[in-house]
């Protein structure tokens, strides 16, 4: 049995499929619940030699520790900022669960990329969300 995409999540394509992702500003953002000392400064190298071996123009990169329960954080907002003044329209993250840690939250946060004409992509499960690239064929 197939299953079927929620009506409120974009669909989704694989991540760096056609390379068209170049020239975009992208903004990276990395998050961690607790202070462990040195976690969050190799998940913003990962990711940060992740976009430049991907070519990506960085724009900017928000690391902070914060639970994943809501999306009212301030490096989150930060890089939602960026996104609705126009400097960013990619937004890198190491996985989903860096933005929410529950599907509604994250159907949110890709809802408001989606409606700015952003996307999400997400290293660990290699997919894009929201933005130019929401409307992959089946």
């Amino acid at each position: 049995m197939r299953s079927s995409t929620p009506p409120t999540l974009p669909l989704y394509r694989p991540f760096l499929q056609d390379g068209g992702m170049k020239g975009s500003g992208t903004y990276l953002y990395c998050r961690l619940a607790h202070n462990d000392g040195f976690s969050l400064e190799l998940q913003k190298e990962e990711i940060l030699q992740f976009a430049e071996q991907a070519g990506l123009e960085i724009v900017g990169i928000s690391a902070e520790y914060a639970g994943g329960r809501t999306l009212d954080r301030i490096g989150l907002n930060e890089v939602s900022q960026a996104i609705c003044s126009g400097k960013a329209d990619i937004v890198l993250v190491k996985s989903t669960s860096r933005i929410a840690r529950d599907m509604p939250h994250f159907q949110e946060y890709i809802r408001f990329l989606d409606e700015n004409g952003a996307m999400l992509c997400c290293m660990q499960e290699q997919l894009v969300f929201g933005g130019r690239y929401c409307h992959a064929e089946n």
